[in-house]
């Protein structure tokens, strides 16, 4: 058809127009596996976030934020011991910012040693083994967190376990001469 007038492309422009379930159902399957991905990525964060946070603390480190996420701050609040904790825009990721973390501390333009008091809450002047207690505790707990994931699954759900059932024996197999 030279004019464009063949019924067969109006009808193959019609099944195409109408596919539109398909795609908002595509829509919403990328959706939802979006926010499942996010979901499962921000628990994960909090929870290796959380043991930088939980092991720092009971060395005796100022903790000076604690943040889900980097970016702009969405929602946040101090607590009394100081600590900033916030939830940032964009959720791929976090940090605990330790106070001391170098030995050198910067006023402003200034940078100056830290003073007896600071050094006692400081992440530098811990020693090696709690440095390292510290730098550990993140993948440390996201492993047994795993664990405790796994664990809690099979005991919810249990495991497929095929029993094993002979229907029938050969005659003169081995399986019959056995006694099966």
């Amino acid at each position: 058809s030279l004019l464009g007038t063949d019924p067969r492309s109006a009808s193959s422009r019609r099944q195409v127009q109408g596919s539109g379930t398909s795609e908002m159902e595509s829509i919403a399957t990328t959706f939802t596996y979006g926010l499942s991905f996010l979901a499962v990525v921000l628990v994960i964060t909090l929870v290796h976030e959380l043991g930088h946070y939980l092991v720092a603390r009971w060395c005796g480190v100022r903790i000076e934020a604690f943040s889900i996420g980097f970016g702009r701050e969405l929602a946040g609040w101090t607590s009394r011991s100081g600590t900033r904790f916030k939830l940032c825009l964009l959720p791929l990721g976090g940090y605990v910012k330790m106070f001391g973390e170098e030995d050198r501390l910067r006023d402003g333009a200034v940078i100056r040693p830290l003073t007896r008091a600071e050094r006692a809450q400081s992440f530098f002047h811990r020693s090696i083994g709690q440095r390292a207690a510290i730098v550990i505790a993140g993948p440390f707990i996201n492993i047994a967190f795993g664990a405790l994931a796994i664990a809690m699954i099979f005991w919810m759900q249990g495991v497929l376990v095929n029993s094993l059932v002979i229907g029938t024996v050969v005659e003169d197999s081995p399986s019959e001469v056995a006694g099966l």
